[in-house]
């Protein structure tokens, strides 16, 4: 074991354990179960003096009253045997998850399912305060994104990699910059330059906390949506530029179908998010202050009310009504409540169950500012009669017609009831509505189950399980032996399937990004995985336990990794980012090296050569690039632009095995068959008409080339006859992913639509959709 000394206390600490290897140091569990160390790979002069100033100069802790450590902030310089710097110490942050697990719906429901409106709007709280208190102090924070925040079980906060901010001498008003920003929270004014050249302000961080707060309330970007203008969708990046987000008066996005309205949030947090992204777009001052999100975001959680049908739904009193039930009723998509299955059985339990736990008053504020720990809302204190009329109506619009006939019915002769009831005994009048109230609600609490539980089982949107993907899935890879699958997806879950029986054997939930690439090692003894983060996750196969993970999202540029594929043995992971440029990952050595190249990822696709550790790379002239795998050195381009009849982009390549042919899907739909060695095209397919080619792959044999486009078809093409032999029909979306058996007997599809198909090549027949439940009794 290592020991180190402690600069400025003189102590010595020993490192017992590394936990994580990120690109700019290691970072180890200490002697001291409080502490842990990070060590630089390079221990600059600069990186050093930046944790002299922080050391000295800490900002206040907002929660320092919960006990609760808010800031992951450097304690002391720690140096080696010789008495040089080599890193830091700083506290250990306890039990939390990132924010991205707490903001989506899908990992909430799964790893905090009891955090409701109210917990998102006070853990946005305590973010605003947390930043308040770092800016009070001079720092901009530059990096903001969610993997750099946690949160734990109460929605108290913790920011760690706090040695990447922005720090200013007070003394010499040297400035020691944040050198990378995050894709989707650098604002407009920042797009295109080198952050390693600039000095922030607070003003920056300003559209960055916006994001934040936004993701929590609304559990999506504010820069996405549904494009109205013709074309593609720009990149997030180029919406940000240009200032479009849904509601703006003038943007070329407007709400889509599944998007949460922003008039449901309290008055001063929708003026907030105006003044930020409309109107803050041109005129950055005018971006709401941390302390401004502070005050408005405890406006909003003293105005939530929560509903009287669904006990974890909370919404705004100025809006008037339970929007989540409105969104249940006429989505069928419920953020809040348990899923289906729960549901089920709590009906099924209800008569013997024990009632709930009363839910204990929130504490009362004191007069200082801090962190707010929340209760999970509980139910109201007064009826609200306009609200349980409202009940009855949405759930009478659930239920079969003949229960409907037979609750009115009842209902007919129970206010008969009512009216004889003055006549008969006056005394019981005024115990009527306390008792009708107290049965509607027994009604309510048993009855929403069931009919919710039909509505969805009668006429299911497509053939999912609790277990399939629920977001489209954006690779597939089938084994060497052509017995498992292993399937990724922007749900974030990597998903291994035994292929010949459909049956899903694994979820694998490291990941708290989207996945954009799953592969088999070679050898087939093991998974890989990589996140649009940039982190990459090697899993034992088949027991699906981890083996190791490279994190190297710090070293991405902060952009989101789009493309991602590797070489045929699995030593390079390659991977490019919406802004532009290439990032080759050497997996042996955990280096990573950038390559520059002025082409959005959009219009860029990547593909490793077989036979040589070179890539190509598309690029928006035309031309296609060859790389270097190992230096990075550009080696050759074609065709000659001059000689060429064509410019347009590629947007999927393949390769075959042996190396000889290149494979290109253009946006127009035609696919063209290069020959590697000469840069020529040799050959052109036509059949996706009229749409883009999402999809190319080559069978182990070279023989047959598949492709999938935006027509939501799959074409099977045999390479020797020049012509299409085979049209799949099946998928409701595009096509993403695409791959042959060794034996070239199968081939499977994934889509847009969540759905993963199973096709047979002789009879051009689906054999199977994988959707089924998880094995639980594998290990």
């Amino acid at each position: 074991m290592r020991v180190l000394r402690c600069m400025v206390t003189g102590k010595s600490i020993t490192l017992t354990q590394e936990m994580a290897n990120s690109g700019e140091g290691m970072i180890w569990e200490t002697s001291r179960p409080d502490w842990v160390a990070k060590l630089y790979h390079q221990p600059t002069p600069a990186r050093l003096k930046k944790l002299e100033i922080m050391i000295a100069h800490p900002p206040m802790d907002p929660m320092r009253d919960r006990h609760h450590i808010t800031f992951a902030w450097p304690q002391d310089i720690l140096e080696d045997e010789r008495g040089n710097p080599v890193g830091f110490v700083m506290p250990l942050i306890g039990e939390s998850v990132p924010l991205s697990t707490i903001y989506n719906p899908r990992l909430r429901s799964r790893k905090a399912p009891r955090f409701n409106w109210k917990y998102l709007h006070t853990t946005a709280l305590n973010i605003a305060l947390a930043v308040q208190a770092l800016h009070r102090e001079g720092y901009v924070i530059g990096d903001i994104k969610p993997q750099n925040i946690l949160v734990n079980k109460n929605a108290l906060i913790s920011i760690i990699d706090t040695d990447s901010f922005q720090v200013k001498d007070p003394y010499s008003q040297s400035v020691y910059r944040c050198l990378v920003g995050s894709e989707g929270f650098t604002p407009p004014e920042l797009l295109g330059q080198e952050l390693s050249k600039v000095d922030q302000t607070e003003i920056h961080d300003r559209f960055r906390l916006a994001v934040i707060i936004y993701l929590l309330l609304f559990g999506d970007h504010p820069f996405k949506g549904r494009w109205i203008a013709q074309g593609e969708s720009p990149n997030p990046t180029d919406l940000i530029r240009h200032g479009y987000w849904p509601y703006a008066q003038r943007s070329l996005i407007k709400p889509g179908p599944t998007t949460i309205p922003l008039d449901i949030a309290h008055s001063q947090i929708q003026s907030h998010f105006q003044d930020c992204f409309t109107l803050g777009h041109r005129q950055p001052n005018q971006r709401p202050r941390a302390e401004d999100w502070a005050q408005a975001l405890r406006l909003a959680i003293k105005s939530l009310k929560a509903c009287h049908l669904e006990k974890n739904h909370l919404f705004s009193t100025s809006y008037g009504r339970c929007y989540w039930c409105d969104r249940k009723a006429k989505l069928g998509l419920d953020i809040f409540s348990p899923d289906l299955k729960q549901k089920l059985d709590r009906a099924k339990q209800a008569k013997s169950a024990p009632p709930p736990a009363p839910v204990p008053p929130p504490p009362r504020r004191g007069s200082q500012p801090g962190s707010i720990p929340v209760s999970s809302g509980g139910r109201p204190v007064q009826s609200d009669w306009g609200s349980i009329l409202a009940g009855i109506k949405q759930r009478l619009t659930q239920l079969p017609p003949t229960v409907v006939g037979s609750v009115l019915c009842l209902s007919s002769l129970f206010g008969l009831g009512l009216l004889l009831v003055p006549e008969l005994y006056a005394g019981s009048v005024q115990t009527v509505p306390d008792s009708l109230e107290t049965l509607l609600r027994s009604w309510f609490q048993l009855q929403p189950e069931t009919s919710s539980a039909q509505n969805h089982l009668v006429d299911p949107p497509r053939p999912l399980t609790r277990d399939s993907h629920n977001d489209a899935v954006t690779q597939v890879d089938i084994s060497p032996d052509g017995q498992f699958l292993v399937s990724g997806s922007r749900d974030m879950t990597v998903k291994v399937w035994d292929l010949r029986q459909g049956r899903l054997l694994k979820s694998l939930t490291e990941h708290y990004e989207p996945i954009n690439f799953v592969r088999f090692t070679p050898d087939g003894r093991a998974l890989m995985s990589s996140s649009r983060s940039g982190d990459v996750v090697f899993w034992t196969f088949p027991q699906g336990t981890l083996l190791r993970k490279l994190d190297k999202s710090s070293e991405t540029g902060g952009g989101a990794l789009q493309n991602a594929t590797t070489d045929a043995q699995g030593n390079f992971l390659v991977s490019n980012g919406w802004s532009g440029g290439i990032m080759i990952h050497n997996l042996l050595t955990n280096q990573l090296m950038r390559i520059e190249t002025n082409t959005y990822a959009s219009e860029q696709a990547l593909v490793a050569m077989p036979s040589h550790a070179e890539l190509v790379s598309s690029s928006s002239s035309g031309q296609m690039n060859v790389w270097s795998l190992k230096t990075g050195e550009s080696l050759r381009t074609f065709p000659d632009i001059g000689e060429w009849q064509s410019v347009e982009p590629v947007r999927v390549m393949a390769v075959s095995p042996e190396g000889s042919w290149l494979a290109s899907g253009n946006w127009s739909g035609t696919i063209n068959l290069w020959d590697y060695p000469s840069g020529k095209i040799m050959q052109s397919l036509i059949g996706h008409r009229n749409t883009y080619i999402s999809a190319i792959t080559f069978s182990e044999d070279g023989q047959l080339l598949a492709t999938g486009g935006g027509d939501h078809l799959i074409k099977l093409w045999n390479l020797r006859q020049g012509r299409l032999v085979k049209t799949f029909r099946g998928h409701r979306d595009d096509i993403t992913s695409l791959d042959f058996s060794s034996n070239g007997q199968t081939l499977v599809s994934g889509g847009q639509d969540h759905l993963i198909k199973v096709w047979d090549i002789p009879s051009g027949q689906e054999v199977k959709t994988l959707a089924g439940q998880e094995d639980l009794a594998s290990p």
